[in-house]
């Protein structure tokens, strides 16, 4: 957090110092971090991703950033990382979990974020499972039925 905080000051230092041509974007300085940024968005108040697939590095940390795009109350979103194949069971199971962000305890689960009410935006890091084939799911009772797509994990 430090880290992220002096590097986004050396940013807008050079911002308010230098000519717009030297200026390092912030996309840049976080990529020094190592951490791979995935936007992910809802579209309006669709119960759909603007993703399909999201494709990320073994060995390199992501972090998610969830915009929930929405302006209806009941458009409530998260992203959850789950294994291939398990997406209807642990859409099911979240039913039940209104106390823990509709997230299920269970081993299917690897990863997930907090809620997002509409126009709110999160963020989540993880360091990726082994590479593979993985589904991010919106576990918002009776959304991960369209809400959901591909997370693959690829070589380094």
């Amino acid at each position: 957090m430090k880290q992220s905080i002096i590097s986004l000051f050396t940013i807008l230092l050079c911002l308010s110092a230098c000519g717009e041509e030297e200026v390092q974007p912030l996309e840049e300085a976080e990529v020094q971090e190592n951490v791979q940024i995935i936007e992910l968005s809802s579209v309006g108040n669709e119960m759909r991703f603007d993703k399909e697939e999201i494709r990320v590095t073994a060995g390199q940390p992501v972090r998610i950033v969830l915009v929930n795009e929405a302006d209806m109350d009941m458009m409530i979103h998260n992203v959850v990382i789950v294994t291939e194949g398990s997406v209807q069971e642990v859409g099911m199971a979240a039913i039940q979990e209104a106390d823990n962000d509709y997230v299920p305890d269970m081993p299917e689960v690897l990863f997930a974020s907090s809620l997002a009410d509409p126009g709110e935006t999160i963020e989540f890091e993880f360091d990726p499972p082994e590479p593979g084939t993985y589904e991010f799911v919106c576990t918002f009772p009776g959304h991960f039925t369209t809400m959901r797509g591909l997370f693959i994990v690829e070589e380094e």
